[in-house]
């Protein structure tokens, strides 16, 4: 049976947010294929997630800066965006 070291926590730190922010985006994008690229659903998802980030009573809670609900929302955002843009570029290319 193989034996796997233990991370150490320094490492574990350091590759959570950049796991957090690919699984936002990865989840945006699995979305975009439920919704079968519908811009207009993306863009109120979009909007949403944006209210959500600003939302000022939840700075302090779960949505401030650096907590893990946080640093997977901003990749989210950023899948939505990349997405929503993807979508538009290949829609003009198509004519």
């Amino acid at each position: 049976m193989l034996e796997y070291p233990l991370i150490p926590l320094e490492i574990k730190s350091a590759l959570l947010r950049p796991t957090l922010l690919i699984s936002g985006r990865y989840d945006a994008f699995q979305l975009a294929w439920k919704l079968d690229a519908n811009l207009e659903a993306l863009k109120k998802e979009l909007a949403e997630t944006e209210e959500l980030l600003n939302d000022p009573d939840l700075r302090d809670g779960r949505m401030k800066p650096g907590a893990s609900p946080r640093t997977y929302r901003e990749g989210y955002l950023a899948g939505l965006q990349e997405v929503i843009t993807l979508i538009r570029n290949v829609t003009n290319d198509l004519g």
